[in-house]
């Protein structure tokens, strides 16, 4: 039962990141900025969950972080890679197609799997083993233009390879804080010390709040998506292995290839979508336990 509920917590986290990143793709056509729209999510965040903890009475498990020098570390650890790695994240959504982006994400089970090994020691299993050669196979693919693997992929590659090792290293210290002071309070200190963290990018970057203000509408579709993935992703967390949940989550991958087409009009439809299947099936070997 309790696995039952891990995973309709991760499918659910991956919709609500399907949407924001969706969403975040058209603001990001606009005048907002990548570090604009992280600097916006922290602070939002920051609000949202703290009336939560209010009212579910919540706040002694956030003294457990803050007295803690292990988890206070992993905390602010994670405020200063995640803001640079969401910010790299918006980045990447803005210069590449989502349908491309989305499928290679979907590495990290590969990348969770094997530093959950070594940093808080999860076992690796043959049906782990096996999705994790499915999804290079399926990544693999993706890379093809026109029938042949180009350098200018792989360039092109790189920076989202980066973004997936980096919020895979966040991930393994985020599960080691959430198992011992719950999702609610870990959400609330990471929102709060990246907000500290991103709030100088915010300042130089001189936000228009006119352009906030004429697409709020998407402004906040994009943060209450965002706020609910990532609380969800967490909540799972508290319930199957690190690995298991990141693989779960992408099983909305072939959907964020027939919106990266039919919305954005991304081409090469047909290879994205047989990599992203072939990704999205790997994604369920590694689920099977």
């Amino acid at each position: 039962m309790l696995s039952l509920i891990g995973g309709l917590l991760a499918v659910g986290s991956g919709i609500m990141y399907l949407v924001r990143n969706a969403v975040s793709k058209k603001l990001l056509s606009e005048k907002i900025r990548p570090n604009q729209l992280s600097a916006l999510y922290y602070f939002f965040g920051v609000v949202v969950v703290g009336i939560i903890l209010i009212a579910t009475n919540s706040l002694p498990s956030i003294l457990l972080i803050l007295s803690s020098p292990i988890f206070l570390t992993l905390a602010l650890l994670t405020a200063i890679i995640g803001t640079f790695a969401l910010t790299l994240q918006f980045w990447n959504i803005e210069k590449n197609d989502i349908s491309i982006i989305a499928p290679l994400f979907s590495v990290m089970p590969l990348v969770d799997v094997i530093l959950a090994y070594f940093l808080i020691h999860e076992t690796l299993t043959m049906s782990e083993l096996l999705g994790v050669t499915i999804i290079v196979t399926g990544v693999f693919v993706l890379s093809i233009r026109t029938g042949r693997f180009t350098l200018k992929g792989i360039r092109t590659m790189l920076p989202i390879f980066l973004n997936i090792v980096l919020f895979s290293l966040i991930s393994v210290f985020q599960k080691s804080i959430v198992l011992q002071a719950g999702p609610l309070a870990t959400v609330w200190v990471i929102y709060l010390f990246s907000g500290i963290v991103g709030l100088p990018m915010l300042i130089r970057s001189k936000l228009d709040l006119k352009a906030v203000l004429l697409k709020r509408n998407e402004v906040s579709v994009y943060l209450v998506a965002a706020v609910l993935a990532f609380l969800t992703s967490l909540t799972a967390v508290t319930f199957l292995p690190l690995g298991v949940v990141t693989s779960l989550k992408n099983l909305t991958l072939p959907v964020s290839v027939i919106v990266g087409a039919l919305v954005f009009g991304e081409g090469d439809l047909k290879m994205r979508f047989v990599g992203s299947g072939m990704i999205a099936a790997g994604a369920i070997a590694i689920s099977l336990h």
